[in-house]
This record gives structure tokens, C-alpha cells and sequence, in this order.
């Protein structure tokens, strides 16, 4: 549903080159598991007292809710463990407990967060703490970032059975799984991380929130009321986790098209999920995405053709206000790059567009609708009719899009 075969590379690149943070656990020996399970004294099932959790912070994971990616956590998220509280189911204790003292990091089981501690919390169930000895510290504050990275969802959500579903979640065998690039940085490498990492926990908000306005449609007749989300954001903090993501992506070394994969994923498909959709997935692409679409779509199909033929693709957008057509032409190479070109349809063309929109929806029953795009192959010009949403005009959709008329043109003329 989400992938493409250019994920699984990608994915596939990830973990052969890096370890994974199973063996990154045996090699520093951390303690990776899921928080600690407190029972009341009078409960039901036989529990034991554990004296070092009375009086220690505990996370409220429920206070949490809505605020999105976290660095550091709020005062209002903690209680304070009495007496009464201070029991676990018998012999269940010692391993949990090795994850809720510092250095460690609280790890969201929805991968929201990753906030590192240098203060004993006791980490709720389902929640996962990374935890190792003091000398592990600045490891452990690279790691949170690392984890809090677009990267990390990226590769957590496609590799999850249920995340996509609705209360869907990451486990801890997927979180094994990682592939951790953080392992061989030097000293001078590792700084970097720490520096950013002090300006990410002092500037980032944790009253930060977003929110989605759940009556929106993926089928959008161009009358739909998208004023109703709002998210609080703030420049320093952004520009920021730009560059918290930039690092990531050169300290694992992949490239501008990768980068599209996870982006994209991360920033607008992801807003697909659990039923949510957002006007930033379904609003009208701008023109300036537009042409982002069409220049990745000519380059790659380009570099499919090579440079000693004489033969450039040129691409041309006409749309309207629910539909885009993309016309792909294979013309003669000229000096100067060409560039694609955006044009609003006029009203005749507007109404072949709504015809072909028609033709084009299948309704499959009741819950279940598939809005296709049509690829027409006339002579030296391709044509694709797609609805004009921002969620089919990624860059990322622009690789997928020229993989489909690539591997079709080879089908059809079978070189």
C-alpha cells in the first residue's frame, strides 16, 4: 500500500551497510526493552515492592497526546511514584527497571518521540527505554536524534505490521531491526550531533501540536472547506529539524532521489493513515511543486535514454481544478537544459478533463475507491490524466511515474 520497489532498495542499502541496533546493543552493552508494568499493593496477581521506584518520576503518556515530535518532556507529563504504586508483577522487575535509569532514552512506541534523560523515569509499558552505563551518555543523546529523524519513521512504518492501521504501532523487534549509522562516528563527527542536539532540546516547543480536520475526502470536488487545520510551528525549531534531517541523510549517504522517498512519505502520505487526511495531502499542488514533479520525471526519464542519442524528454502541464495532464514529448537535444512548462486548462479542455476523470473512477464497494492515473502512449508523446491533489504530484511520485512508462515503453516494444 505504501512502498515501492525503490523503497525496498533503499531499505534494502540501509541495512547492509550499517549494523543493526540489536547488535549495536551487544556491542556498547545497552539495555533495549519495553518500561516497567506498576501494580497497586493490593492488586490481584502476586507483586513484589521495589523501594528504588517510591518517590521517582513516571511518564503519562496520555498528557502527551497531541503534541507531536518532543524533545524534551514537559513538567506536566510526570507523576510522582508513591508508596502504594511502587509494586510490580513478581520476578518482572530487573530488566524493565535497567531501561528507567540514566542514561536513557524514553522511545515512543508510535516513534513520535525519542527524549533523552539524564534522570531516573520510569517508562511505561509499551514504551521502549534504551538505556546504557554514564560513559554511554553522548552516544545515547546521538541516538535519540537519530531516532527522532525522518529516516528512522520512514524506515519504522514500512517495516510494522500494524502501523498504518487505525492504533496501529511500531514494536520492539522492528526497532531491533534499525540500521544505525551512528556507530563509527569519530569524536570531531560525533560533536556535531551533541551541538545540535543542545540547540534542538533548547529551542524546540513541547507544547507543540497539530491537528487534522477529519470530515476531508481523498475524492475532492474543489469545494472542500481546508481552513480547519492549523498547526503551531516555529522557524528556529524548524530550521533546526531541517538540519537534524540533513545530517542524517549524509551520515548514511544516500542521494536527492532517496531523500524524495522519505520526505514525501514522511511529511504527506503519512497524513493518509489512521483515517487522517489533512489539506496539505489533498490540497492543489502549487505550480512551483508542479514543475518540481516534471523536472524529476524528464530527468529520469532522460537518464534512461542516455546523452548519445540526440533526444531529450520535454514535458508540458495543462490542469484545472481537479485534474492535471502531463504531456511527455521526445525531442531533439538542444543546447539549454529544457525546462518544463504549467498552464491552466481552458474551459473546453477542463470538460474533456472531467470526462476522462469519470471514465477513469471505479467504485469497488462500499468503502473502497481506487482514483487512477491514465497513461496514453501516441507515437513520440506520453499523456498522463492524474487528479490534481498534492499527493500525486510528489517528487517521489515523479520516480514511480517514470519507472511505470519506462517499464511499459520496454514491454511494448520489447527492447
Amino acid at each position: 500500500m505504501w512502498g515501492s520497489a525503490r523503497d525496498q532498495r533503499l531499505i534494502d542499502y540501509l541495512e547492509k551497510q550499517y549494523d543493526s541496533l540489536s547488535d549495536v546493543e551487544k556491542v556498547r552493552g545497552l539495555h533495549v526493552h519495553p518500561g516497567i508494568e506498576l501494580r497497586d499493593k493490593d492488586s490481584a496477581e502476586p507483586v513484589e515492592h521495589v523501594a528504588e521506584l517510591e518517590g521517582k518520576k513516571v511518564l503519562v503518556v496520555e498528557r502527551l497526546r497531541g503534541r507531536g515530535r518532543l524533545f524534551a518532556f514537559p513538567a506536566e507529563a510526570f507523576d510522582l511514584i508513591d508508596k502504594n504504586q511502587s509494586y510490580v508483577r513478581r520476578s518482572r522487575a530487573e530488566v524493565p527497571l535497567k531501561v528507567c535509569r540514566p542514561p536513557h532514552i524514553v522511545l515512543d512506541a508510535a516513534r513520535r518521540y525519542a527524549v533523552f534523560s539524564d534522570e531516573f523515569i520510569a517508562v511505561p509499558p509499551r514504551q521502549i527505554g534504551i538505556a546504557g552505563e554514564k560513559s554511554q551518555a553522548p552516544f545515547l543523546k546521538a541516538l535519540s536524534l537519530f531516532l527522532s529523524s525522518k529516516l528512522v519513521t520512514y524506515h519504522q512504518f514500512l517495516h510494522s505490521p500494524q502501523w498504518g492501521v487505525q492504533g496501529g504501532r511500531a514494536t520492539l523487534q522492528t526497532l531491533k531491526q534499525l540500521p544505525i549509522p551512528l556507530d563509527g562516528l569519530v569524536e570531531r563527527e560525533l560533536s556535531r550531533w551533541l551541538e545540535l542536539y543542545d540547540a534542538l532540546v533548547g529551542a524546540w516547543p513541547t507544547d507543540r501540536k497539530k491537528r487534522f480536520d477529519p470530515t476531508l475526502s481523498l475524492f475532492d470536488d474543489g469545494n472542500q472547506d481546508l481552513s480547519k487545520e492549523s498547526e503551531v510551528g516555529d522557524t528556529e525549531a524548524d530550521a533546526l529539524y531541517v538540519r537534524l534531517n540533513e545530517l542524517v541523510y549524509e551520515c548514511v549517504g544516500i542521494d536527492k532521489n532517496d531523500r524524495y522517498l522519505i520526505d514525501d512519505l514522511v511529511d504527506v502520505k503519512m497524513q493518509l493513515i489512521d483515517g487522517k487526511v489533512s489539506k496539505d495531502a489533498l490540497r492543489g499542488p502549487t505550480k512551483s511543486e508542479i514543475e518540481a514533479y516534471a523536472a524529476v520525471l524528464q530527468r529520469e526519464l532522460d537518464d534512461f535514454l542516455g546523452e548519445d542519442n540526440g533526444l531529450r524528454h520535454l514535458c508540458t502541464v495543462v490542469h484545472d481544478q481537479v485534474s492535471g495532464m502531463v504531456q511527455i514529448e521526445l525531442v531533439e537535444a538542444t543546447s539549454t537544459k529544457l525546462k518544463p512548462t504549467v498552464f491552466p486548462a481552458n474551459a473546453p479542455t477542463a470538460q474533456e478533463f472531467a470526462k476522462a476523470r469519470e471514465e477513469l473512477r471505479r467504485e469497488y464497494g462500499q468503502w473502497l475507491y481506487f482514483d487512477r492515473n491514465l497513461r496514453v502512449y501516441k507515437g513520440n508523446r506520453t499523456f498522463v490524466l492524474k487528479p490534481f491533489q498534492r499527493l500525486h504530484w510528489l517528487c517521489s511520485q515523479a520516480l514511480i511515474d517514470a519507472d511505470e512508462i519506462i517499464a511499459e515503453t520496454i514491454a511494448a516494444t520489447g527492447d
